[in-house]
């Protein structure tokens, strides 16, 4: 285990007197915005040190009170929220692209319009069947492995430039694989759909298609999936939460949040020692990361999956199979036919 000792060492020392532009998805509540909280804490001491943080959700009185406090923390950096309605869905979560896009090109066209860090937490837990989107898409599935990988390609002009390789965290349930269904990607069979399936899914989903960016891109990005442990969040008492669910953490809830669950603080903080050279690849700048391994079994191979204790999983033995199958490829040809097809207009029925 990487002690908060060790976090915090190291997350000072990296962005310290570094300029940073970050991309926050799903940051107005819960482990996103308390990355954010901490990263304006670690500026406030840098009066000279810009940081520039695109703050992306659906709430727009949450997203000022995390943009307020922030600003209060850290007065010369600029926070901006870009409101995304509803990021399951594609055809939105392309509009907020091209809002980031658009003002980081167009309001600091005199400096180099980049992106140097991007944290993913959004989405919700949904039980029960398949919820399809009006694209065609499971609103899970959506939400943590089709709108993240979508964000990334669309972001790449600027996640390409910066200034060291880029840092990406999608932060869900890294290590957590199970089943998993090759003839039914989509979990469309209402036999085959449930939590743990489609969890799986996901997980297998994003450390397929995150070797394949860091492979095609490599030394340029840095591409983290972490199981970020149990952070008790505002989504443990959702109102949508069936009542079983309810009963059951009202009683185990107070043991949990005192014995179990990683407080906000340190959430944020392990979410940004990701973003340090710890996780990192050969970088534009020359120099070379620490030999954490990959989910390839590679050291520095710019793919990870990271445990809640910021520990690398060592995973590359449940992908040797899929990958002399070639299922990398399969999975990225299932993801942008998804992407073609909605472009189109059309739902996705794959």
């Amino acid at each position: 285990m990487v002690s908060i000792e060790t976090v915090h060492t190291t997350n000072k020392k990296h962005f310290q007197d570094r300029p940073l532009v970050a991309v926050f998805v799903g940051a107005t509540s819960g482990i996103g915005e308390y990355s954010v909280r901490e990263l304006a804490k670690i500026y406030s001491a840098q009066q000279k040190t810009s940081l520039r943080v695109y703050i992306v959700g659906r709430n727009q009185t949450a997203a000022d009170a995390v943009v307020a406090a922030c600003s209060k923390l850290c007065s010369e950096a600029v926070f901006h929220f870009v409101a995304a309605q509803d990021l399951a869905l594609i055809q939105e979560v392309d509009r907020a692209s091209d809002g980031i896009l658009r003002f980081e090109q167009e309001e600091h066209k005199n400096e180099q319009p980049r992106i140097d860090l991007l944290v993913m937490t959004q989405g919700k837990v949904v039980f029960g069947g398949r919820q399809d989107t009006n694209e065609g898409l499971d609103r899970t599935m959506s939400l943590i492995y089709y709108s993240r990988i979508r964000l990334i390609t669309n972001l790449l002009p600027l996640l390409l430039v910066s200034q060291r390789s880029a840092s990406i965290i999608s932060v869900y349930g890294a290590g957590l694989e199970g089943k998993l269904f090759t003839s039914d990607l989509s979990l469309r069979d209402a036999k085959h759909y449930d939590f743990n399936n489609a969890r799986s899914h996901i997980t297998h989903f994003t450390t397929m298609a995150f070797e394949r960016l860091a492979r095609e891109h490599h030394g340029r990005l840095s591409l983290v999936h972490v199981f970020p442990g149990i952070v008790v969040t505002p989504a443990y008492v959702d109102k949508d939460h069936p009542w079983w669910f309810k009963l059951t953490w009202g009683l185990v809830g107070p043991f949990v949040q005192r014995f179990k669950a990683i407080g906000a603080e340190e959430s944020g903080h392990r979410m940004l020692y990701l973003a340090t050279g710890a996780f990192g690849t050969t970088g534009q700048d020359g120099r070379s990361s620490p030999v954490a391994k990959g989910t390839d079994g590679v050291s520095r191979s710019g793919a990870y999956a990271v445990g809640e204790n910021s520990e690398p999983l060592a995973v590359e033995a449940k992908y040797k199979r899929m990958r002399e199958d070639g299922f990398e490829t399969i999975i990225w040809k299932h993801t942008t036919q998804a992407f073609k097809e909605i472009e189109a207009g059309r739902r996705f029925s794959a």
